[in-house]
Parts: C-alpha cells; structure tokens; sequence
C-alpha cells in the first residue's frame, strides 16, 4: 500500500511482540524477510521503532542483525565536508590538476611556475601560462597574478606565498576575495606553504580555517564551494581538524530526523499515546518582488513522537525545533541593480522560488533577502546573484551604449532589452566575425536572432525578417574603456606593449629613470568621470577655451589608493602631506616631487596617481587659502600654485577637478 501511495518511508512498531506476545526473534526475522524481499522503488527508508525500555526486543534486532548482515557492505566514502554560512569547505587527499573547479591556486614566490605544483599545471594546462604569468596577467597585485587555465580550468590564480605564517592568512584572504571578484564559485588550492617553502602543514591548517572563516563572514557573492588538495597523508589530520569542525556534525540518532525535515518540512506534530498533540504550521510563504509568485511548498511531512508522558513529547518537539533552526538560514543580497530588475529578471527570480522551495523577498529597493532551509538558500542565492549581477553588468553597459533595430512594422528605430543590449555589445568589442546568436524581444516576439556586424544586420532564425542594426555611443565616457561587469569602478591593467603604456611611462620616466615601474592600471569609475566632465565643461564654456586641464601626479600611500579609486580626491586628506599652498589637494608637475609622499607598502611598491586636473585660471597660493580666492570678474580661481610664473604644484579645493586617470605601481 504505501509503494502504491508514492510514500518514500514508513515506521511501524515491531507488530505482534506486544499485546500478542509472538516471540520477538521469529517478529523481527519476519520483519527482516519481508524487507530483503521488497523489490519497490518508491519506499526508501522503512523504520522499525521500538521504546527504549524493551530491552528484548532490542536484543532480538541485535541478534538478527548479526545472522543476516554479518558480510561487509561496499560504500562509498566522500570526501569531508564543512559548510560555514555561504562556504563549503572540502579536504580531498589527491591530485589538484584532476579537480573539475573553476580556479586553481598555485603556491609560488617568484611568479615562475617552478614549483612542484606549478609544473604539474604547466603539463595539464600548457605552457602559455607561464607567459602569461610574467607578462601578461588578467589581473594581479603584489601577492597574486591570475592567468587563464589553458586546457585545465578557467583561472589559475599564482599566488606569492610568504615565508611564514604570520602573512599567510592575510594573502589567502586576499586569494578567495580575487576568486569571488572573478566569479568563481568553486576553487581547488593546495596547502601552501606546505611544500618548498617548509612551513609546518598545523599552522598551515590554522591559517587556513581563520581565513576562510573571516571571508565567509564577508558575505562573499560568488565563491561557494573551497577544496583543499592535500597530497601528502601525514597532513591530513591536520586539515581536517582545523578545517571540519566536529561540533557541527549531528549525532547519528538525529540523522533520520534530520533527513525528514530537510526533505519538506510544511508542518511538524507531536502526538503522545494519551492523545496530547503539539503542531507547528510552518510559515506561509510571501510574495516576491511585489509579484504574486510564492514559495512552491513540497509535500507536508508530520512527524509523531511518542511517549507515555507529555513532558517526553514537549522535549523531543523542541529538540526538533531546534533542528529546524540550525538547518534553515537567510542569506542577503545587496546590490543597486535590484532597484531597476526588469520583469523577465523578475520572473528568473519567481522560478528559483519554486525549484528551491526558498522564499525570495524584496525587503528595500536594492536589498534581495532568501529564506529556506540551509541547502536550498544557498544554491538559490547563487543563482539569484548571479541574475542580479549579469542584469548590473548590463545596465552598466546600457549607460553608455545603445543598440537598436528598425522595426519592419512601423519603421522606427526600437532598443532591444538591456541583457540582449549587453549580449551585442560584448560580442561586438570581441569583433566576431562569424554570426552571432542572441534571443531577445524583436519586433514584439521572443525570438533567436542572427546577428552579421558586418551588415549591422539582424535576421531571425527563419530568414523571413531582417533589420538594419543601429549602435550609438555614449560620448561622455571614453571609448577605449573596458565592460564594467555591472561595478562602480574599477582598475583596468594596461598592457606593457600598448601605446597607452608607453605614454605614461615616458612621463613617469621624465624625472623617476631609475624607478622600475612594477603595474599600471587605468581608471574606470564613470560616476566620477561624469563629474568632473561636468566641472571640466564649466571651466571650458567659461575661459571660451579646451585648454584648462593638465596631466599631473600625486603621490600617496597604499591606504589612501582604495579610497582615491572610489570616490575620489578628497580635500579632507588636506594636511596629511602638505598644507604649505592651501587646505587643498596637491599634484605635482613632476613625478619625483610626488614621490617625497609616498611610503612603500610590505612588498616595498609606492603608488602614484596620474590625474587629469582641471587647472584653469590659476594664482599664488598660500597656507590660509580653504578655498581658491576671487578673480576681477568675481568668480574664483580654478586652482593655486607654488611659484605663478613657473608652476611646478597645483593645489585644487574641488573635488570634481580632478579624476585619477592612472595608478602606478612602482620601485
């Protein structure tokens, strides 16, 4: 009866040893046959129960187990597993080059691949990467250089191992926060450190599990899943006891119970012998988005706990209670894309609701928040992260660039929707020459359209409809710029070899020859950008001339980088360095003056800006200038300077005078 109701379990008692007083060797051997000799395929679990205090019983389970089940029985051993807040964490015994992760560590300190794990990725993923690694690198930073994974994964992320433990922990955090940048979701990285360098693999472990622990306290958006390779055995116990924690493993007699909540909790009952009860609705699932989709709720489950006493009931109901707590989360998502979600993202959204049986809600107009038990929140926070972040990169690329069709019905020009906008514009900047498949809105269908960029023509899959395609740029933002990726700014890495490099070096070089110039990245942060196009257009209208600005450089500690990249020079940093000119912030005419601020960071790099700097109308400063001080036809000065008829220092008191073009690491 229950393999024809679909029922996946079922629990009796040990039927007929009670009141019927049936021997309860011959019930249990009963019992037994009848389940060897089930051949079904819906039940899955069958659960005898037997109270605690029926010690004959027991025995005769004990003893039939031993006859009918005394062979070993083949398993399979996975490999342990740790599940923090937002990251799984795995220790595996093996080959790393074997992994199927996205990205790969290599433990180095020269950025050669000399290592022993460095060969082994050069024979998997070709040599190419070694190359790239020196010069050429998708991005890097004075403790890791990431390159393509060749024929093996995605990312190899080379990573300049310390000599000790004491900046261990630091540089993997810096690693897992690169991985999580670049979209990976799962990472295979060896115990660093470990091999030529010869640290010892315990304080290895313990820098290991503190890192990752700070990280997953971050609320990474991308990284789910870190596997720890260890090739040596002897190490092992020390990865496991610092990386799977123990006191989060449940007791074996809560697995069942466990298992049944997790499989659909929709209420939880208590029932006693005497008839007292205690149910649990659980709660009803709200609307997303200002949608009406819900939570698809799987089958109901109720769970009975018996007892001869209430006392006994409300103990174990709380016990499971608890249960339910510890296995259910809520996981976060904070983005300003959310705010202007499309109703097809939405929709995305409302189907993850119903395949993960979580509850997505929006709790502000940029805050995302999921719900459900543990398992389920954090498969569909990934997928919906990974929505929302593709619709930002879109809506980032829809801010400065347009394409359009001309629609066959009425002739007039249509934009497509902002994810199929991006799809274009990508496919267009990697100059395919072959066509292009995209699906989209066209012409008021879903269709699947071929795209020729060399027509700038887009045809639907039967041939019947072609349009001409239209592409306009936004002018305000530069067009040599990268695709954003849906972030407010970021650091682009400029090519040794380009035209662009060279420019800026010669000028670095003009008065810093004997600098080794390690990094330079250009700056893309549009918000700033368009603030001082706007300062910058001001001064042009008013001086009737395009000649106002100057290309000059700051120098300034590791620090203060990250603040300058996001939001700009601030006048409140006035003081820090100089205050000689003004209350405002500097630059220099000259890169070896700009050097005197500058303080090399652990691995001895300074930083530098190059900065486009709106000097205009300028005069002499002094120390009690906050503000430049009036010209003749009222309107003040764009900017102070050292020496009025030969500057060699400008001082600017508004922020949007300036943008910060290039950030130069060097030596």
């Amino acid at each position: 009866m229950a393999e024809q109701s679909g029922h996946s379990s079922i629990a009796f008692p040990a039927l007929g040893a009670g009141g019927f007083s049936f021997p309860p060797n011959e019930v249990v051997k009963l019992l037994d046959d009848a389940v060897q000799s089930y051949d079904g395929t819906n039940l899955q679990n069958i659960d005898l129960i037997v109270f605690n205090s029926d010690n004959i019983t027991l025995k005769a389970i004990q003893d039939e187990l031993k006859v009918y089940h005394s062979q070993p029985q083949p398993t399979s051993i996975p490999a342990p597993v740790a599940t923090r807040n937002n990251v799984q964490v795995v220790v595996k015994q093996g080959d790393i080059t074997a992994t199927s992760s996205r990205a790969i560590v290599n433990s180095t300190n020269r950025f050669d691949l000399s290592g022993a794990v460095g060969k082994a990725l050069c024979a998997k993923a070709g040599r190419s990467i070694v190359q790239e690694c020196a010069y050429g690198p998708i991005s890097q930073t004075p403790n890791f250089r990431v390159t393509s994974g060749g024929n093996l994964c995605q990312y190899i992320i080379h990573l300049n191992t310390p000599q000790n433990t004491g900046q261990l922990e630091n540089v993997l955090k810096e690693c897992f926060r690169e991985a999580d940048r670049l979209g990976v979701n799962d990472l295979a990285i060896p115990p660093v450190g470990t091999g030529g360098i010869g640290l010892q693999s315990g304080p290895v472990a313990k820098c290991f599990a503190s890192a990752i622990d700070k990280f997953d306290k971050t609320n990474p958006t991308n990284l789910r899943k870190i596997t720890v390779y260890v090739f040596q055995g002897k190490m092992m116990p020390d990865f496991q006891r610092e990386l799977l924690n123990p006191a989060s493993q449940s007791p074996e007699m809560f697995n069942g119970i466990k298992n049944a909540v997790a499989n659909g909790l929709g209420r939880t009952a208590a029932t006693s012998e005497t008839g007292e009860s205690r149910t649990k609705q659980a709660p009803k699932p709200a609307s997303i988005l200002n949608t009406n989709s819900s939570l698809a709720a799987k089958e109901s489950i109720r769970i009975l706990f018996c007892s001869w006493n209430a006392t006994a009931v409300n103990k174990a109901f709380d016990a499971v209670q608890e249960i339910v707590v510890e296995i259910s989360i809520t996981k976060t998502i904070k983005k300003e894309a959310i705010k202007e979600l499309s109703l097809e993202e939405e929709q995305k959204l409302v189907s993850i609701t119903k395949k993960e049986n979580v509850i997505i809600e929006k709790k502000s107009s940029m805050e995302l928040t999921i719900q459900g038990l543990r398992q389920d929140v954090l498969e569909a926070h990934s997928q919906a992260n990974e929505i929302v972040y593709q619709f930002g990169k879109a809506l980032q690329t829809s801010k400065y660039v347009t394409w359009k069709y001309v629609d066959q019905q009425d002739s007039t020009s249509k934009n497509f929707s902002i994810q199929a906008n991006d799809d274009l514009e990508t496919a267009f900047k990697k100059n395919e020459k072959e066509t292009t498949k995209i699906t989209t809105s066209f012409s008021g269908n879903k269709v699947e359209l071929k795209i020729d960029f060399s027509k700038m023509e887009a045809t639907n899959m039967t041939g019947s409809i072609t349009s001409k395609l239209e592409r306009s740029v936004d002018s305000q933002l530069p067009s040599t710029w990268k695709n954003m990726g849906g972030q407010q700014w970021k650091c682009i890495h400029v090519s040794a070899d380009s035209t662009e490099y060279q420019t800026v070096l010669q000028m670095f070089h003009a008065t810093m020859r004997n600098s080794n110039l390690v990094r330079l990245d250009r700056i893309q942060n549009p918000t700033l950008w368009r603030q001082f196009q706007a300062q910058k257009g001001k001064i042009e209208k008013k001086m009737q001339t395009t000649n106002v600005t100057k290309q000059l450089f700051h120098g300034t500690d590791e620090e203060t980088c990250e603040k300058i990249l996001q939001h700009g020079f601030d006048r409140s940093y006035a003081g820090r360095n100089a205050t000689r000119f003004g209350k405002g912030v500097y630059f220099a005419v000259s890169a070896k003056y700009s050097n005197q601020y500058t303080s090399p960071n652990a691995q001895r790099e300074r930083s530098m800006f190059l900065a486009e700097v709106v000097t205009g109308a300028y005069c002499q400063g002094n120390p009690q200038m906050s503000v430049a001080p009036m010209q003749s036809d009222g309107t003040p000065f764009d900017s102070v300077v050292d020496n009025a008829s030969n500057p060699g220092m400008y001082v600017v008191f508004r922020d949007a005078s300036v943008y910060p073009t290039y950030l130069l690491w060097y030596k």
